[in-house]
């Protein structure tokens, strides 16, 4: 085996529950320290939006306050790439020094064809992954998985993680 894939095609999938809410709360808190600063920043004083607290602080679903959304949004695709992180650091205890890490990405498909037809092409980013923080779990960066996956024979291991290998033939 000359290196291992962890997990496929990650991103947030829009998971939302109120253990994900609370930890948005949490992260707010982090980043403003004060309450204060997250009405603030997000213009929760608005339509009588603002509150005392950060458990006050509203589901940001539905919320008509787009910057608090879009903060949401950030929070999903940082988890996502702290669950890919966390994958790489229990690889990493396992894998060879000679062995690399990489990530199967699924980025955005647009379509650029007419309504009803087939066709597009990849965006080139994935927009419920924060790419950049990603992008540092696999290694050799930049060859994408795509191009060797013609090569290689998949073994599924235990507890979801996947090891791939290069077989012996070529095209």
């Amino acid at each position: 085996m000359i290196g291992f894939q962890i997990d496929n095609e990650t991103k947030h999938y829009g998971v939302h529950n109120e253990h994900i809410v609370q930890g948005f709360r949490d992260w707010l808190k982090a980043r403003f320290g004060t309450v204060e600063a997250v009405n603030a920043a997000y213009l929760l004083y608005h339509w009588s939006s603002s509150v005392s607290s950060f458990d006050e602080l509203p589901d940001p679903i539905g919320t008509v306050h787009g910057g608090y959304a879009c903060a949401f949004e950030e929070y999903r695709r940082e988890l996502a790439a702290e669950f890919l992180q966390w994958q790489v650091k229990i690889v990493s205890e396992y894998k060879r020094e000679d062995q690399f890490i990489t990530h199967n990405f699924d980025y955005e498909w647009k379509s650029f064809v007419g309504p009803n037809q087939q066709g597009g092409q990849s965006a080139g980013l994935q927009p419920d992954l924060n790419d950049y923080e990603a992008a540092k779990c696999r290694m050799p960066r930049g060859i994408p998985f795509h191009t060797v996956r013609s090569r290689c024979t998949f073994l599924y291991l235990p507890g979801g993680l996947q090891g791939s290998y290069l077989t012996a033939h070529s095209r």
